[in-house]
């Protein structure tokens, strides 16, 4: 069994995530506007 990355490094991955997620709901709330 392979250990996910963001379980060795559970913030910094989590940050990044947040960051993603952010910016895809952005993009998707973009596009729903057109």
């Amino acid at each position: 069994m392979e250990i996910p990355p963001w379980i060795i490094t559970p913030y910094d991955e989590t940050e990044e995530a947040n960051v993603l997620q952010e910016e895809l709901f952005e993009l998707s709330t973009n596009e729903e506007l057109k």
